[in-house]
C-alpha cells in the first residue's frame, strides 16, 4: 500500500478482536510486526511516510480511551469460564483469597446454566417434552385400565390362567414405560440437560462421582447442586466430607471449574495433579 516490499501490518482492532484472552506471546509476535515495518521503512529511506507517522502520533489522555461498558464480576466470570470452554481449556482453577467471593463466583456459574436449562426447556425442548407428557399420561390411563380389569376378574373369581395373562400386561406395560423414560428422554423430562452442565459426565466412573455426591449431599446440599452443574469452591472453612468430594471429583474431571483459596492448591501439588488453566481473581 505504501510501496513497501514488507507485509503492511494490521490494525490493533484487526489483529486482536477475534480473541477474548489475549496471550503474551501475541502482544509479542505483533510488536515484532510493528518493528520489522518501521526497519524496512528506514532501511529504504522512505522519510515522507516516517514523518507523517511521526506528525500523526499524539499524546494519549483518559479522555481519548474508550472502555467498553463495565460488568458485574459475576458476569465477568462467566464470560470467562465460557471462553475457556469453548476454546477447550478446562479444568480451570480460579484462585482467591477471599472465601465469599469463591463460593458467590461458583453460585453465579451454576445459576447461570441453571437459568440456561430452564430456558432450554421453554424454547428448543418445549414440544419434546410435552410429547412425552402425553405419551406417559397415555401409558398411566393404559395402567388404571389393566388394573380394574384384574380387580374384575379376581371378583369374579376367573381361573387362574386369566389372573396370570393380565399380571403379564402389568409386567409388559411397566417395561415399555421404563424405555419411554430412559436416557435422553428422562434427562429431558426430570434430570440435568448436558447444555446445562460443565461436567465431564460422559468421560468419568459414574459408581464413584454417585458415591461422593451422595456421601456429600447431608452436610452440602448447595455444593452438591453445583458439582452436579462441574462448578465447585474450596477453602479451609469446607466441611471434610465436601472438601474430599471436591478434590476428587475434579481429580477424575467430573468437576471442570473450581473456585479456591491457597486450600486446593496444595492438594495439587501433593498429588501431583496438573489442570490446563489456572488463574488469579483479585478481590
Amino acid at each position: 500500500e505504501n510501496e513497501i516490499e514488507s507485509k503492511p501490518v494490521p490494525t490493533l482492532k484487526q489483529y486482536f478482536s477475534p480473541d477474548w484472552i489475549i496471550e503474551r506471546n501475541k502482544c509479542n509476535d505483533y510488536s515484532r510486526l510493528v518493528c520489522n515495518q518501521f526497519h524496512g521503512l528506514i532501511n529504504n529511506k522512505e522519510n515522507s511516510i516516517i514523518n507523517s507517522i511521526t506528525t500523526s502520533l499524539k499524546p494519549i489522555t483518559s479522555k481519548d480511551i474508550h472502555y467498553p461498558e463495565s460488568k458485574s464480576t459475576s458476569l465477568l466470570i462467566i464470560d470467562f469460564i465460557l471462553t475457556l470452554k469453548e476454546k477447550n481449556l478446562l479444568p480451570c482453577i480460579v484462585f482467591s483469597d477471599n472465601r465469599l467471593l469463591c463460593e458467590n463466583m461458583a453460585t453465579s456459574v451454576a445459576e447461570y446454566f441453571e437459568n440456561l436449562e430452564k430456558n432450554l426447556r421453554k424454547t428448543k425442548y418445549k414440544d419434546q417434552i410435552e410429547l412425552l407428557k402425553e405419551r406417559l399420561e397415555t401409558i398411566k390411563n393404559a395402567q388404571k385400565k389393566i388394573k380394574s380389569k384384574k380387580i374384575s376378574k379376581s371378583s369374579n373369581k376367573r381361573n387362574h390362567e386369566e389372573e396370570n395373562i393380565v399380571e403379564l400386561e402389568i409386567t409388559e406395560e411397566e417395561k415399555h414405560n421404563q424405555i419411554l423414560l430412559s436416557g435422553l428422554e428422562q434427562q429431558l423430562l426430570n434430570g440435568i440437560l448436558d447444555e446445562g452442565t460443565l461436567a465431564n459426565r460422559h468421560g468419568c466412573d459414574r459408581e464413584l462421582v454417585d458415591s461422593l455426591l451422595e456421601r456429600a449431599l447431608w452436610e452440602n446440599p448447595r455444593l452438591v447442586g453445583y458439582m452436579q452443574r462441574g462448578v465447585a469452591y474450596h477453602h479451609a472453612g469446607l466441611n471434610n466430607k465436601g472438601r474430599v468430594a471436591v478434590e476428587a471429583l475434579f481429580r477424575n474431571r467430573y468437576v471442570q471449574v473450581v473456585f479456591s483459596t491457597a486450600t486446593l492448591g496444595m492438594y495439587l501439588t501433593k498429588c501431583k495433579m496438573k489442570t490446563k488453566t489456572y488463574f488469579s481473581f483479585l478481590s
